[in-house]
């Protein structure tokens, strides 16, 4: 047979696949393009890149300083995010809703954060005292840098809500990335130093990062004029706040306050152990974060411009699975590799590590899971469903603590941080099918009857 023959043959075989393949390359080209993907993209990016700069943090910190030091460091830490998520009582997730629903100005949104953190001040006292107590740090010089931390992390965490609800991701990731830089090179300075590092330097570190993103936040969000069209009621309330600020509260508490547990139940040595796996948990929440940060104002909005429930369902619950084999995927891997990783990072010391790093990343298929679904609850106006869920959440994780740190240690304090995000799925999906958000279409066009009143409870 010819050649032209041949050709003429094989073509038409070849063309239609061809086409299919420019139609996929297309496809993915307009998504790329859309506002919620550029959206996750930079907050990915932004997080990404602080995460890095943290994982940098700290992997100077466990190579110069002691691993006594360094469990005192994270548990430090801890203890200032549970303090700073006390004190900003869900204003920042209200603040960000607010904004992307309209309903705010910016500068009306600080005013009433202001207003609602006058209110909480002495409960992050008490709270920063007992905690560093139980911990065992009675030195001032040591604690005070967290405690500014804390209060820093706190002051900039809702300018950055407020320009996350007027979808400006790519300025907060700027932000965010600069502040955890500064952090890391002021760290590498002090270690390079003479005097060596030690936990006051590396508590200071953390106030540099901090009042860097602060300041940045303030010109961000006051040096730009506002649109109209914002109906200016007071959304910031404390009535308002409160499932917000029990998801905020939970939410920290059983990612920070674990370690606090681990040292009253089985002792500092153990706290060694699990430090690092908490610290790359830290790290690893990049991810459902993203999802949340990016899916809150998008699906606010949408609520609001829509009315429609199918639509946040769907995208919800195809999120959710997307996330959830993601997560299977990346869990997989550390798993194999923690032990490897752990020496070549951190050093031969943490070998012990292994165990309770191994187990700890499970949660991640589970985290990514659920984001999306309290995402659409919220969207929907029924944040008291969230706290529903962070509040089973941490009774069971509370609970395994327990049970299992005083005889297993860091392993047990592992599978009682990863029972939480399992319990949270299914939890998560109930309150979302009974809210009409998924399920039979009856309920969802019921729901989308109501949303436009739903969207403003808050």
């Amino acid at each position: 047979m010819s050649s032209p023959a041949r050709f003429a043959e094989v073509a038409p075989r070849v063309r239609g696949p061809l086409r299919q393949s420019r139609a996929v390359v297309a496809r993915v080209a307009s998504l790329t393009k859309a506002a919620p993907i550029r959206s996750a993209g930079w907050a990915a990016s932004g997080e990404l890149a602080g995460k890095c700069a943290l994982l940098l943090t700290t992997v100077i910190i466990a190579r110069a300083a002691s691993p006594e030091t360094f469990g005192r460091y994270v548990a430090l830490s801890a203890i200032a995010m549970v303090a700073a998520g006390l004190w900003d009582f869900g204003s920042s997730t209200l603040a960000s809703k607010a904004v992307a629903a309209g309903e705010i100005r910016a500068r009306d949104a600080i005013r009433d954060v202001v207003r609602l953190r006058a209110i909480v001040v002495p409960a992050w006292v008490i709270l920063f005292a007992v905690t560093t107590a139980i911990v065992g740090v009675s030195n001032p010089r040591d604690f005070i840098p967290f405690a500014a931390v804390s209060l820093l992390f706190a002051s900039h965490a809702p300018l950055l809500g407020i320009l996350r609800g007027e979808l400006r991701f790519r300025t907060v990731a700027t932000l965010w990335t600069v502040g955890r830089f500064v952090t890391c090179v002021v760290t590498l300075a002090f270690a390079l130093a003479p005097r060596g590092l030690g936990l006051q330097e590396a508590g200071w570190a953390g106030v540099c990062g901090e009042a860097s993103t602060l300041l940045l936040a303030v010109a961000a969000v006051l040096l730009r004029s506002e649109p109209a069209g914002y109906r200016n009621r007071r959304s910031i309330t404390f009535r308002a706040s409160l499932p917000l600020a029990a998801n905020g509260v939970l939410s920290l508490a059983y990612n920070r306050l674990d370690v606090v547990l681990l040292t009253a139940l089985a002792g500092a040595d153990q706290l060694d152990k699990y430090g690092p796996a908490s610290r790359l948990q830290d790290a690893l929440y990049v991810f459902p974060y993203v999802v949340t940060t990016v899916a809150l104002p998008v699906l606010s909005r949408r609520a609001r411009a829509e009315g429609s429930a199918e639509v946040v369902g769907r995208a919800a619950v195809r999120t959710s699975v997307c996330g959830f084999l993601f997560g299977l995927l990346a869990a997989g891997a550390l798993v194999f590799a923690a032990p490897r990783a752990l020496e070549l990072v951190l050093g031969a010391g943490y070998r012990g590590s292994a165990e309770a790093t191994r187990v700890i990343v499970l949660f991640l298929p589970f985290s990514m899971a659920v984001a999306p679904l309290l995402s659409a609850l919220i969207s929907a106006g029924r944040s008291i469903d969230t706290s529903k869920v962070f509040g089973l959440s941490f009774a069971v994780s509370f609970s395994l603590h327990v049970i299992l740190d005083p005889r297993f240690g860091a392993t047990g304090g592992s599978v009682a941080t990863v029972a939480r995000d399992v319990v949270a799925v299914p939890f998560a999906y109930l309150l979302a099918r009974r809210a009409g958000l998924v399920g039979p279409a009856l309920r969802r066009r019921r729901l989308t009857a109501a949303f436009a009143r739903g969207s403003q409870v808050g």
